[in-house]
């Protein structure tokens, strides 16, 4: 597939890293035993801070690949100097945070944690990973994501998946989250995350990343990009989190004026966007029909209860 070229070159262990942690954001799994060489941290079980650390070791022995561009690039440059700051900051506080001493454990997860973060994300930005390969890592988790979020509305419940880190859901159980209206509780998804606004974070991400391949010449790359969106904006509706909803909608707005650039620059028909556009208004208004009594649940016109 032409979207993995970068499994030719020499950044080839850096690149396999970063789309395999992409692969895994929406992914909470947590290793039964901590890895060798790794602190006794809470941090430290995540399956994906695995690949993450990869990435970031490989780039260490390879000398910093890619960094003297980043460093040239002013933006660039501001941008991951801000980022590396941040974290140092965040080491530092360790030192005067609250409950320094009785739990030292709690500071030290959160700047280890941030930092790991700013040094992944300094070295995706050096090493210049394929746009498109990245972008098919996020539409896979947007279709398997999406099919998740069905089933588990479906069942009102989890699907026994604890073996991938699924949590267990009950509709009727406290402390799940669960919109309410005209006294039917109903669960809000959770795909294998521990919240469902986490899920819909990532739905919104996926469904922004579909968009290039609408635009896609190929038949069977826009028939496939086409239901993965409507897919996703149904499970992305089903979460109930107003501020992704948000998100989708800012997104949209500027994701929109460049789909219609680039089909104006590619100079082919307009139908199939205009076309998987309508087909998505279509899905939205379907379910605020479906789902009037929780959307006015959550928009406080009705009572709630989460």
């Amino acid at each position: 597939m032409r979207s993995l070229i970068f499994f030719q070159n020499r950044l080839l262990p850096i690149h396999l890293g970063i789309f395999v942690t992409f692969l895994l954001i929406p992914v909470w799994y947590r290793l039964p035993q901590r890895p060798p060489l790794l602190p006794p941290l809470y941090l430290a079980r995540f399956l994906i801070l695995l690949p993450m650390l990869w990435t970031i070791g490989w780039w260490l022995m390879l000398r910093l690949p890619g960094l003297a561009e980043v460093r040239r690039d002013r933006v660039r440059r501001i941008w991951a100097l801000a980022l590396l700051l941040l974290a140092l900051w965040a080491f530092a506080s360790t030192h005067w945070a609250f409950r320094r001493l009785e739990n030292p454990e709690v500071g030290e997860t959160a700047a280890l944690q941030l930092g790991i973060s700013v040094l992944f994300a300094v070295v995706v930005a050096s090493a210049s990973p394929p746009r498109r390969a990245l972008a098919l890592a996020l539409i896979i988790g947007l279709g398997w994501n999406s099919l998740l979020a069905l089933l588990q509305t479906a069942q009102q419940g989890d699907l026994g998946l604890q073996v991938l880190g699924e949590f267990k859901l009950d509709v009727n159980a406290r402390g799940v989250s669960i919109v309410q209206a005209d006294g039917l509780r109903w669960l809000r998804p959770y795909g294998l995350l521990p919240h469902p606004n986490m899920l819909a974070g990532f739905l919104v991400v996926g469904l922004l990343a579909v968009g290039s391949w609408l635009l896609a010449r190929r038949l069977i790359v826009w028939w496939v990009g086409t239901l993965l969106l409507l897919l996703g904006l149904w499970a992305l509706g089903l979460t109930f989190s107003r501020a992704a909803w948000g998100g989708l909608v800012i997104g949209a707005l500027v994701m929109l004026p460049l789909l219609w650039r680039a089909r104006l620059r590619q100079r082919d028909s307009w139908l199939p966007l205009l076309v998987s556009l309508g087909l998505a208004l279509m899905i939205a208004l379907v379910f605020f029909f479906l789902y009037s009594p929780f959307l006015l649940a959550r928009a406080g016109i009705n009572t709630e209860s989460v």
